[in-house]
């Protein structure tokens, strides 16, 4: 009891000290170094006596926004699909890159920006640190679920400087380009998060399996304008439709075919008649013997199949995906030269996504059971196509090539959620929460061969002057386009390199006793780090879970819910094939730690 009272109040001071640790002393940096650059500064701009219309902010600034949204929209949401990490997936993606922006720009700042002893920042150094933000936010992917808010600063912390120098290396050093970050933020972003994952492998991860589904709703919705059903601490309610129907659980299958159970919309008859009853306020923790026994004889929702998903929170992700999709052709052509450059960057990538989706949804439902479509992959392989191009959208690609290249990162990227994730985590040991080695790993190290090709077969005649801004030292006569090539499959292997490193160091950093990591059987938990409210009518069951109330249907209401909106048509729903005639409802095992 001692033991738990220590770590409590360890865990109560652990973050905001860290917190206060970490921005004090980004503070006192910023105080000392950070000042304004000429087309920010009020004295130096208008001293130029120029145009306002010729600040760099105005052709900058949209596609900044455009980045800053796929950061803590697109990234978030695409991390909230487990069913009780939701608060967790968009609030430590909140944290995380609210952290890496003020130090990426010290970082950066240092390698690109430093003269007369300061760091000189403007719209461009916002976009700069946005890009490390993103690769931090891939390798929190690999360990999401798994890891406290505390290691989570630290592991940002170290990344973001081996990011620094891995980007300075390439860009100014070696003079690879890359201008989307198929190198310098996908491959490493991913392979620094894949290695730190597996320093930090649990081998009875398994005791928190049921918690890596999916809930089609969550609250999650309420901060962009559309509240939804979730279960307490962020899982899902008790879908009737799902219990069998037997005994008195068959009187609540025959009434609801949504995603919560409404107190008011079930029959009141027998034992059933209590969970109508009047109830308000959040259930009360369950406690002694009593708690040991909900615990253990929790309702596993959907087809008692560890790590189940329900049709019902891939919708949150969903939104993820949207958001990074559309923005994805400014991500990749934010950095490039004005012009032609970047129009053609954002063209290459325009095509390429489209390419990547069409490719996903054709091998999703090609190697899906009974012909249907993958959620995870729909979700993930069709973002593939913006990766593949980060290194050559700047190029003379070809609209062409940007189709081609789209369709193979699509079909790679959906093969590998389906044959090799599975693989990663039985014989490597790395167990990847959420799929960044196909979506950004592979893919990444795709667009690198890419760009090596493409700048293998830069000419003259079809750059003209435009070679100067693509490749100038080609321009210059200082490399040969095969020597470009050399060069970029180096950058790759530099990338790998740094990326492999920096993960086990990390890893290590991470594992320290005193960080407090999350116990094998509470990972994918909300309510280890957040408050979370709910209001539910206690179970009085016993095979039953605390239920969700929901407002009372007016009398005249359908709750049948007609085949053609049933999801379960197109795409693998998650225990949706469960057996009528499975016998009583399956229940988990009790958690044995403590």
């Amino acid at each position: 009891m001692a033991g738990s009272s220590r770590r409590a109040a360890s865990r109560r001071l652990q973050l905001p000290l860290l917190c206060l640790l970490l921005q004090g002393a980004t503070a006192i940096l910023f105080a000392v170094f950070v000042r304004y650059n000429h087309e920010t500064d009020a004295a130096l701009w208008h001293w130029g006596n120029h145009s306002t219309a010729d600040n760099e902010f105005y052709f900058r600034y949209p596609s900044f926004q455009d980045v800053h949204t796929m950061v803590f929209v697109g990234f978030g949401f695409l991390m909230a699909f487990l069913q009780r990490y939701g608060f967790s997936s968009v609030g430590f993606t909140f944290l995380l890159a609210a952290f890496a922006l003020q130090w990426a720009t010290l970082v950066q700042g240092f390698f690109h920006s430093f003269h007369g002893g300061h760091i000189h920042v403007g719209v461009e150094s916002m976009i700069n640190a946005d890009f490390c933000a993103g690769a931090v936010l891939i390798s929190f992917g690999a360990v999401l679920g798994k890891t406290g808010p505390a290691q989570l600063l630290l592991m940002a912390l170290l990344e973001v400087v081996l990011f620094g120098v891995n980007e300075f290396v390439l860009l100014s050093l070696l003079g690879v380009r890359d201008a989307g970050g198929s190198m310098t933020i996908h491959t490493f972003g991913a392979y620094f998060g894949l290695v730190l994952s597996r320093v930090l492998y649990r081998p009875q991860l398994d005791k928190s399996k049921h918690r890596q589904g999916s809930v089609y709703h969550s609250d999650l919705f309420a901060m962009i304008g559309e509240a939804c059903c979730s279960g307490v601490g962020g899982g899902p309610c008790v879908s009737a439709a799902r219990l069998p129907a037997r005994g008195h659980t068959a009187r609540l299958a025959s009434v609801f075919s949504g995603p919560c159970v409404s107190a008011a919309r079930l029959p009141a008859r027998g034992h059933t008649a209590r969970l109508a009853s009047d109830f308000s306020g959040p259930c009360p923790p369950p406690r002694g013997h009593a708690g040991r026994l909900e615990q253990a004889t929790r309702v596993r929702l959907h087809g008692g199949r560890p790590g189940a998903a329900s049709p019902h929170s891939a919708a949150a992700r969903h939104l993820g995906t949207i958001f990074l999709w559309i923005f994805w052709p400014s991500f990749n052509s934010a950095p490039t030269t004005l012009g032609d450059g970047q129009h053609r960057t954002a063209l290459n990538t325009y095509y390429s996504l489209t390419a990547s989706t069409l490719s996903t949804f054709a091998l999703s439902a090609l190697v899906g059971g009974d012909g249907r479509l993958d959620m995870v992959h729909i979700q993930n392989a069709a973002l593939a196509g913006g990766v593949v191009v980060g290194t050559a959208g700047e190029m003379m690609l070809t609209p062409f090539g940007a189709l081609a290249a789209g369709f193979l990162a699509g079909t790679v990227s959906t093969l590998g959620y389906k044959f090799f994730t599975p693989i990663l985590e039985s014989k490597f040991k790395v167990q990847d929460t959420c799929g960044i080695h196909n979506l950004h790993g592979v893919p990444g190290v795709l667009g690198a061969f890419l760009g090596a090709l493409v700048a293998w077969l830069a000419t003259h005649e079809a750059y003209g002057g435009g070679l100067e801004t693509v490749f100038p030292l080609i321009a210059k006569g200082e490399r040969s386009a095969k020597s470009q090539a050399v060069y970029q499959l180096f950058g790759l292997f530099v990338t790998l390199m740094f990326a492999s490193v920096g993960g086990g160091v990390g890893g290590l950093l991470l594992k320290l006793p005193f960080l407090g990591s999350p116990p094998d059987s509470q990972c994918y938990e909300d309510q280890i780090y957040w408050e979370v409210s709910g209001t539910c009518v206690p179970s009085s069951l016993g095979a039953l879970p605390s239920l969700c109330l929901l407002p009372p249907l007016p009398a005249h209401t359908s709750l049948e819910r007609p085949p053609s909106l049933d999801a379960t048509l197109a795409f693998q729903v998650p225990g949706e094939h469960e057996d009528e005639t499975q016998g009583p409802l399956r229940a988990e095992e009790p958690d044995t730690r403590a």
